[in-house]
This record gives C-alpha cells, sequence and structure tokens, in this order.
C-alpha cells in the first residue's frame, strides 16, 4: 500500500508497482512520468493531486474500487475480466488517454458502487475502449466502445456494432452471457 499525506511521490520516471491499495489524501502529491500499477483499490481522500505525465494501470484479478474524484493524465486497464468499480456520484477526469482493453470472453467491467446510480468520467485526451462491460457511466463526451456491452445507465457511450456468435457451450439460455463468443448477449439496438 501507498499512502501520502502531506507528503510527496515523484515517481522519477520510473515505474511504481502496488500490489494493494494507493491512497494519497490532502496535501498529498504523486507527480512523475513512470507508471503507477495499481493492484488493489485507489482513493483520493479529499485534495490529493496526481500531476505529471504517469500512467495509473489497474491490474490483478480482483475488484479494484476508484474513490473519490481524481484527475488523472492517463488511466488504463488491459487486465481480461477485471472489474473497476467507480464511486457513484464521483468524476474521474482523464487528460491524456483512457484505455480499457479486454479480450474476447473477458470484457473489463466498469461499474457504479451502487447499482443504478452513475458515476462520472470526462475524457479531455484520446480514448481506446474495446471488450468493456460498462453500467452506470456518464461521460461527458462520447467514447466509443468496441465490441463491447452496454448494461444500461450509460451517458454519451456509443457500443459500435460487432458480430456476436451463439456458441451454446454453457447451456440452451439464449440470455446466458457464457453462451455467447463475446462473454456477453448482443447489445440491444
Amino acid at each position: 500500500m501507498i499512502s501520502t499525506k502531506s507528503a510527496t511521490l515523484n515517481t522519477g520516471g520510473h515505474d511504481v508497482n502496488v500490489a494493494g491499495d494507493v491512497v494519497y489524501a490532502a496535501e498529498g502529491t504523486i507527480s512523475g512520468t513512470g507508471n503507477i500499477r495499481v493492484g488493489g483499490n485507489f482513493s483520493n481522500t479529499g485534495g490529493g493531486t496526481l500531476t505529471g505525465a504517469n500512467t495509473v494501470v489497474f491490474t490483478g484479478s480482483g475488484v479494484s474500487v476508484i474513490s473519490g474524484s481524481t484527475i488523472f493524465n492517463n488511466l488504463s486497464c488491459a487486465t481480461a475480466g477485471k472489474e473497476i468499480q467507480i464511486t457513484a456520484g464521483t468524476t474521474q477526469t482523464v487528460t491524456g488517454t483512457f484505455t480499457i482493453l479486454g479480450q474476447m470472453g473477458s470484457a473489463i467491467k466498469l461499474r457504479s458502487t451502487s447499482d443504478g446510480t452513475p458515476w462520472n468520467l470526462t475524457t479531455l485526451g484520446t480514448t481506446s475502449v474495446t471488450y468493456a462491460d460498462v453500467k452506470d457511466s456518464n461521460s461527458t463526451s462520447s467514447i466509443t466502445a468496441a465490441i463491447s456491452k452496454d448494461r444500461g445507465g450509460n451517458t454519451n457511450w456509443i457500443f459500435s456494432p460487432s458480430t456476436v456468435t451463439w456458441t451454446g457451450t454453457t447451456s440452451t439460455v439464449w440470455a446466458a452471457d457464457s453462451n455467447w463468443n463475446t462473454g456477453f448477449t448482443p447489445n440491444v439496438t
């Protein structure tokens, strides 16, 4: 776990790997140009700053929670099957690149911590989203999610049409996500 309170962590262009949580509080600063790989939760408990050209990368197979409104330079996850929960009502701002890259059959889930209550996303740079499973997200600008699932409650997300193939490998239930090659049922159009 990394915790900054009235302290500065400068990555100095080096990557920082945190198997657990990153918590930064009032007057705490995380800066630099390296990747900050987070295996647990990422919490801004109020007033901390995340500066520099760093990239926060979510890793590990467990659920990670983003708490508190945060301004990220780059925010990324390419861990197939990962679930990232964002605290309902908070705003996550990404000034650089927002990247979510799951895999066929193992989409990355983006969820609110409170079902039906949205989290907010502001992207000021580029976005690259493929194999995502998104629910309850309000985006201030359009985000195109290729080969991804719209679980509802999303604003300004464009789920581009994709070919989804029935495999029927787990049952004969049409609505079962596991019966489709993408790992999710087709979007309703």
